[in-house]
């Protein structure tokens, strides 16, 4: 497993308000490398620090998007991590993937092979 760590960075701004200059903080997640992580910047700490807390298999599924796609960019690698941690955090919940059905199974194939018949006639029709 990856050594990924992840931690709040908290940006100030000077902007007017009110017709005074006041300091406005955000919070965002990062990792090590900079890399945002979080969904968006949150106006309260503890609310970063609740989004950190839901990112938990971040490494896991960090290392896994690096072990099966060496190849792509930096960026493509948190979004997939992301996706990863989401789904252990779900499974880890106690949530089972749901059993796909026969039925819907045979369903998707028909709607399939009709709409693959629809277009044909519709290029027969072509002049």
């Amino acid at each position: 497993m990856s050594n990924t760590t992840l931690k709040i960075l908290a940006l100030t701004n000077s902007v007017v308000r009110g017709g005074k200059l006041v300091e406005d903080k955000a919070f965002i997640v990062v990792d090590e490398d900079g890399n945002l992580i979080g969904r968006k910047q949150h106006a309260v700490e503890a609310d970063a620090v609740t989004e950190m807390g839901e990112l938990k298999y971040y490494a896991q599924g960090l290392a896994f998007s690096k072990a099966t796609n060496p190849e792509l960019a930096e960026k493509a690698h948190v979004g997939k991590a992301k996706v990863v941690a989401a789904f252990l955090q779900w499974t880890a919940d106690g949530s089972k993937p749901a059993e796909v059905k026969a039925e819907t199974v045979a369903e998707t194939a028909d709607a399939a092979v009709s709409t693959e018949a629809v277009a044909e006639e519709e290029e027969d029709e072509t002049f």
